[in-house]
């Protein structure tokens, strides 16, 4: 008997390069343990009201200075307030103000890069003039700056957290735009007589929103410590807001007597810091064409 000819199976499509990146960044161990505890934070400062065993602005002046214990965890500060409902309380109000300064930084960055790097000449000169103007400022003391003038609130904080930002993000944004320039579907696109507009925004912008993110993704751990240290110093929220920032300055003067006030929202800022940076780290690892198997 003759044998039934072989079925020819359709070969596998390759992976798409969401899934490549998918994979890639499960891999990473460290960019998995970042976003897993990034995960932690954004559950609890949603779930904060839910969650805290007592309201966060409320003082109860028999447990002044209590320290950690089964009914206070993280103790609590000089007028009874339990340190833990403020921390959790406190992380929906830095993760906000967090992200919604990156959110600013990323869009005033790529607009002002894309612009810069495309267009040339007099529109790149002004624009790299007045980065430089800025930069020559440190980033902390530019925040400072802007939020003493606007006044303490925490929609200035954004403003000044996401302003002091903006000129190390357009420089890096331009030098990906003189890079992307010179390639070959762009000469294609001029060509077939695509506008200048056009070509920067459908073939050009798609090509460096990887670095953007990344960077964009690394900003949100920098805007949370500025806009804390902000709040620190005086700049930022206002008593009674349970913002972390102002909860360790808040601390600062009971350190020996009540450590617990300022330690645990500064554990809470450095896991955050920590957690963002990893994430971001593994994003850049997924991202770069460079690392590819």
């Amino acid at each position: 008997m003759l044998a039934a000819p072989a079925v020819a199976r359709p070969a596998a499509r390759p992976s798409s390069r969401a899934a490549e990146i998918a994979r890639r960044f499960r891999r990473n161990r460290k960019a998995a343990f970042g976003a897993s505890l990034l995960a932690v934070l954004a559950a609890a400062a949603c779930l904060a009201p839910l969650v805290s065993p007592y309201p966060p602005m409320r003082p109860s002046p028999e447990d002044v200075f209590a320290p950690p214990s089964a009914g206070h965890w993280m103790g609590t500060d000089e007028i009874g307030r339990d340190v833990f409902s403020r921390v959790l309380a406190g992380a929906r109000i830095s993760l906000s103000v967090g992200l919604a300064a990156s959110a600013l930084t990323l869009v005033a960055g790529v607009v002002f890069g894309l612009l810069s790097g495309y267009r040339g000449g007099w529109v790149d000169a002004l624009i790299m003039r007045g980065v430089d103007v800025m930069l020559a400022v440190p980033t902390l003391l530019f925040a400072l700056a802007i939020a003493a003038a606007l006044g303490s609130a925490l929609s200035n904080v954004v403003l000044a957290v996401g302003v002091a930002g903006v000129p190390r993000f357009t420089r890096f944004i331009r030098g990906c735009v003189l890079s992307a320039r010179e390639n070959v579907y762009v000469d294609a696109a001029r060509a077939a007589g695509c506008s200048q507009a056009r070509v920067a925004v459908r073939h050009i912008l798609p090509n460096i929103y990887g670095p953007a993110l990344i960077l964009g993704t690394l900003n949100v751990g920098v805007s949370i410590l500025t806009a804390a240290t902000l709040s620190f110093l005086g700049m930022g929220a206002q008593p009674p807001t349970p913002e972390w920032g102002l909860i360790l300055a808040q601390g600062r003067d009971n350190l020996q007597n009540a450590w617990w006030i300022s330690t645990f929202p500064g554990l809470a800022i450095a896991l955050t810091v920590l957690a963002v940076n990893l994430f971001g780290d593994g994003l850049h690892d997924a991202l770069d064409p460079r690392l590819r198997l």
